[in-house]
C-alpha cells in the first residue's frame, strides 16, 4: 500500500502517537478537521474471479444480491421473487429453490447462510411478523421459530449456536405499530435452534435517534470481527468474539449534528476505510448549516497508531456488504456478455 503521508518517529502515549488527538484515551476523528491523504490500490491485492453458472434472467435482475462468499460456497439470492441460489467455490450451481411460493417478496427479507452447518436462515423482518424459516443446503424445509423481539433490521452468522441480531429504533414504526420494541442494548446473540436470546453485547446507548432508513448504521464483518457504528452513538467499535473495544470516538457528536453519519466501507488487519455521509432524507426537523464540505467525506484509520488520513481510491472505492468467512472482499459485476462474476479480494 502506497502513503502519501509518511510519519516521522513518535513517543506511544495510552499506545498511540503523540501525534493523535485523543479523548480517554481514544483517539478523536474530528469532522471539522483536514487529515494528511492516503491512497489506497484496490489492484495491489489479490483478487479471484468467479463466473457464476446461471442464466441471464438470473444476472440481470437487480434483485439478485450475493449473500454470502467463501472460497467454497458463494450464495445468492432474490428477495422479491424467492429464489436462492448456491453454488461452489468454482461458481457451479449446487442447488437452487423458492423460500416462499407466491412470488411476491418484500425487502423486509434478510438472507443468512451458516456454511458449517449447512443451513439457510430467511428472517421476515416486517413488523407484526419477525420469524425465521430455516433450510437446508439443498432447499429442504428444516425449522420455524419467531424472534424476541419486533423490529431487528440485521442479522449475522456470529458463530455455530448463535446469530448476531440488531434491534434497530424507528420512530414511525412506532407510530404506525405501536408496540415496537426499542431496548438501549441493541446488540443480541440468539440461538439458531429457537430464536431465543443467549446474551446482549456490552453495549448500551443512553439515547436512541430513529432511524426511518434501512442501512443508516454501519456494521461490517471480516472474517470473525465485526465493526459497528450505531446511529446513536459516537464510538466505533471492534468486536471480536463476544468483546467490544472502541477505536475511535467522533465529533462534533451525533447528537449535535445528525445529519452526519459514519459508513464502514471494509477493514484490513492495519486499517479500517470508512466514510462521514451527510444523509440526504434527514428526519430533522430544523435542518442546521453543515460545518464541512463536501457533504461525503472518506477516512482511514491506522489500527496500530491511531491516526486518521483522508482517503484516496483507485479503480473505486469498495464496500464489505457480503458476508464470507475469510479476510475477504467480495464484488459483483456483469460481463457485456450478460455473465455474472464474483470477484474475491484477499485483504491479509
Amino acid at each position: 500500500m502506497f502513503f502519501l503521508f509518511c510519519v516521522g518517529i513518535f513517543s506511544p502515549v495510552n499506545g498511540y502517537s503523540q501525534l493523535v488527538n485523543t479523548r480517554g484515551g481514544i483517539p478523536v476523528l474530528d469532522l471539522t478537521k483536514d487529515y494528511p491523504q492516503m491512497k489506497f490500490v484496490v489492484d495491489n491485492y489479490e483478487s479471484k474471479f468467479v463466473l457464476l453458472d446461471t442464466t441471464k434472467e438470473v444476472a440481470d435482475d437487480i434483485d439478485f444480491k450475493l449473500v454470502y462468499a467463501s472460497n467454497n460456497r458463494i450464495v445468492g439470492a432474490n428477495r422479491r421473487r424467492g429464489d436462492i441460489f448456491v453454488f461452489d467455490g468454482d461458481g457451479k450451481i449446487v442447488s437452487a429453490f423458492k423460500f416462499f411460493g407466491n412470488g411476491i417478496g418484500s425487502t423486509g427479507l434478510s438472507v443468512v447462510f451458516d456454511e458449517v452447518n449447512k443451513e439457510i436462515f430467511v428472517a421476515n423482518l416486517l413488523p407484526l411478523q419477525n420469524n425465521f424459516v430455516v433450510f437446508s443446503e439443498e432447499g429442504k424445509f428444516l425449522r420455524r421459530f419467531s424472534l424476541p423481539i419486533s423490529w431487528i433490521s440485521d442479522f449475522y452468522n456470529f458463530d455455530e449456536q448463535t446469530l448476531l441480531a440488531y434491534n434497530q429504533y424507528d420512530a414511525d414504526a412506532v407510530r404506525l405499530f405501536g408496540n415496537v420494541d426499542c431496548i438501549n442494548s441493541p446488540y443480541l446473540l440468539i440461538s439458531k435452534n429457537d430464536g431465543n436470546i443467549v446474551s446482549r453485547l456490552n453495549l448500551s446507548l443512553s439515547e436512541r435517534i430513529s432511524d426511518s432508513s434501512f442501512g443508516n448504521n454501519s456494521r461490517i464483518k471480516f472474517g470473525q470481527e465485526y465493526v459497528f457504528v450505531d446511529r446513536s452513538s459516537d464510538t466505533t467499535f471492534l468486536l471480536v468474539n463476544e468483546k467490544l473495544t472502541p477505536l475511535f470516538v467522533r465529533t462534533p457528536s451525533v447528537l449535535e449534528q445528525q445529519e452526519i453519519i459514519i459508513k464502514v466501507r471494509f477493514k484490513t488487519d492495519t486499517h479500517l476505510y470508512f466514510d462521514a455521509v451527510l444523509i440526504e432524507n434527514c428526519e430533522l426537523a430544523d435542518r442546521r448549516p453543515i460545518p464541512y464540505n463536501p457533504p461525503t467525506r472518506n477516512f482511514v484509520f491506522d489500527l496500530n497508531t491511531g491516526q486518521l488520513f483522508s482517503l484516496l481510491a483507485e479503480r473505486g472505492l469498495p464496500s464489505s456488504v457480503v458476508d464470507s468467512p475469510e479476510k475477504n472482499l467480495v464484488r459483483s459485476f456483469s460481463t457485456d456478455n450478460e455473465q455474472f462474476v464474483v470477484e474475491i479480494i484477499n485483504l491479509e
